[in-house]
Parts: structure tokens; C-alpha cells; sequence
């Protein structure tokens, strides 16, 4: 991609929106005011019961880019497929609709593409959760190029995990082929990693991504998002994890056994959270998960010793004191 092609390059911005009308403004904003004006904000309001439908509507009469979809509710991956489904963009890109970003994030990204001739271009981003507390997730130096391995190592590697999700980056949009040959979908029947999933399989595609390290992507964690309330949605992260693991295991045995340690590490969040909030029910499924896996997490070298040891503490203790531990020190994830 020359100098001129990345200034010109169309971007598919798409934002599912569901419930937001107190953050969707700043999200917008944040798009609308790009640096790279070539944009295509694609809003798919997912049957929202607030007034955010009618914001998204507002939005599209001031600003020509916009375009919005209003469909029945039928959750974020189907949201983010009608998106796809619509874009026309050379580059993807996807933003959650309570999040937002620096105004020249998608200036670097495609820049950094350009520099490194690759198909995904990813940057460091910021977790708030609340006006006051905030956590830079990327503590480390990466590398401005990162190899196809070093790329899923950060998604899935223990110890090592810097990329989340989709959000935060920019993704040549034939990765994800078209919507007569869509090769790369979300699967509408997993509520909880669904969006690490879909990540791991596009880099698949690729020899590896560009990076840039100023974090420029700012995620909101809300007490009332969906990655936050434990039910029987939560655990379609492990078929999330499952199908990581059948993407990979063909690739590399080195890739399978990160998938591996991953589906791991979330079923033990989950036991965590599920006893944090004295919500048992599930407990019991994702202890047999990791127990079935034994074999393969006890005697991993990439799962460090503190990992372990808190594995082995949610299939020992008593679910209560695990609770206990989890409010008395804090721990969430």
C-alpha cells in the first residue's frame, strides 16, 4: 500500500449499539472526528429499548458517512455480521459502542499497515473503569512488526495475552471475505468470546499484523456489561475457546496448547467471578472442564507457577472461600 493508497484507504467503521444513549455520544464523536476522514460508520442499533436508535438517526442527517441499520434485537455478533454484510471499506475496523479513541488512531493504524505490509495494524489501548480508575493493558515494549506466532501469542499465550478481542485495530476486509463468500463470520451463538475467536482466525490469514504501542483505543468497563453478569451465556466462552482450539491445532502444536492453557484460564475466571457474586450453579461444570485438562495445564511450562497455584485453589477450596478471597483482595477480571 503506497503513501497515497493509505490516505485514501476507505475504513468500515462498525459500531453494534445496543442500551448506550448515555456513552454512544462519545463514541461517535470520537469517530467523526478522525484525521482520516475517509470513513464509512456503519451504526447497527441491535433493537435498542432507549433512546439510542434515535441518536444513532440524528447522527446519520449531520454527517454524510453514517450509515445505520436498526434491527430486532438479536445480540452483538449478529450486530457486527450485518455490518460486515454492508461494508465497503478496504479496512475493517470495529469500536464497542460505550468505548471511543483518539482522534488519529486510524491515521497510525493504516500508516503502520503501510510500513509494515500487513493485512491488521493494532494498537495499545486503556481500560477505564470508572472516571477515576484507569489500567493500560499493555505493560510491555512490542515490537512494531510482530510475526503470525508472536501475533497469537499475544491473544492467547499466558503471561503474555496484550490484544483483546477485535476492538482496537484495523483489518484488510478480505480477511473476512464477502457477504456472498463470507469466510470469517461472528458466531451469533456465543455471548462471551466470540470477538477472540474471530481475532485468532484472521490472523490465521495472515504472515503477522503492524503494531503501534501509544494506546489510542480507550475501553469502558461497565458494572452492567455483558462480560460482567454470570449466567449460562457466560459459558459459550469455552465453545469460544473449543473452536479456537480446532482453528489452530492444524497450524501449530504450539498454537493448540496456548488455545489450550486459555480455555483454561477462563474457566478458572469464571469459577472465580461465579463465586465472587455466590452464584454456584455453574461452578460444578467448569471445575470437570478443568479437571479434564489436567494433563495438559499441570505440567504446561507456559503456565507460570502463580497460574497454577490459582487453578488449583478454584478446584480445592470450598466455593465460599473463594468468594471470600476474591472480595477481601479485590480480584476481578
Amino acid at each position: 500500500m503506497t503513501e497515497e493508497n493509505k490516505k485514501s484507504s476507505l475504513i468500515s467503521v462498525i459500531v453494534p449499539v445496543y442500551n448506550v444513549e448515555e456513552f454512544l455520544p462519545r463514541c461517535i464523536e470520537s469517530i467523526i472526528c478522525q484525521t482520516h476522514e475517509n470513513l464509512e460508520i456503519i451504526l447497527v442499533d441491535d433493537g435498542s429499548p432507549d433512546k439510542s436508535g434515535d441518536i444513532c438517526d440524528d447522527y446519520a442527517k449531520r454527517d454524510n458517512r453514517i450509515h445505520v441499520i436498526h434491527q430486532k434485537n438479536a445480540g452483538v455478533c449478529t450486530a457486527r455480521n450485518a455490518g460486515l454484510d454492508v461494508a465497503q471499506g478496504e479496512w475493517v475496523s470495529f469500536i464497542d459502542s460505550d468505548d471511543w479513541i483518539e482522534p488519529d488512531m486510524y491515521e497510525r493504524l493504516l500508516e503502520a499497515a503501510a510500513q509494515n505490509n500487513k493485512m491488521v495494524a493494532r494498537c495499545n489501548f486503556i481500560q477505564y473503569r470508572s472516571e477515576y480508575m484507569q489500567r493500560e493493558f499493555i505493560r510491555k515494549t512490542i515490537s512494531s512488526k510482530l510475526t503470525q506466532e508472536e501475533a497469537i501469542a499475544n491473544c492467547l499465550k499466558p503471561r503474555s495475552q496484550n490484544f483483546i478481542g477485535v476492538c482496537g485495530g484495523v483489518f484488510h476486509h478480505s480477511l473476512f471475505g464477502s457477504v456472498n463468500n463470507p469466510c470469517i463470520r461472528f458466531d451469533s451463538s456465543i455471548y462471551l468470546g466470540e470477538d477472540t475467536l474471530i481475532a485468532v482466525q484472521a490472523l490465521l490469514k495472515t504472515d503477522g499484523i503492524a503494531y503501534v504501542p501509544m494506546p489510542m483505543y480507550y475501553y469502558y468497563y461497565r458494572d452492567a456489561s455483558a462480560v460482567r453478569t454470570i449466567n449460562e451465556k457466560s459459558m459459550t466462552v469455552l465453545i469460544a475457546c473449543k473452536q479456537i482450539v480446532e482453528s489452530v491445532k492444524t497450524v501449530s502444536s504450539k498454537y493448540e496448547l496456548w488455545a489450550q492453557l486459555f480455555l483454561i484460564q477462563c474457566a478458572t475466571i469464571l469459577v472465580v467471578k461465579s463465586c465472587r457474586v455466590k452464584q454456584y450453579k455453574l461452578v460444578g461444570s467448569l471445575r470437570q472442564e478443568i479437571l479434564r485438562k489436567t494433563r495438559i495445564w499441570l505440567p504446561a511450562q507456559d503456565f507460570g507457577i502463580i497460574k497454577k497455584i490459582q487453578v488449583l485453589g478454584c478446584l480445592l477450596l470450598p466455593n465460599y472461600i473463594i468468594g471470600a478471597i476474591a472480595r477481601r483482595k479485590g480480584i476481578d477480571f
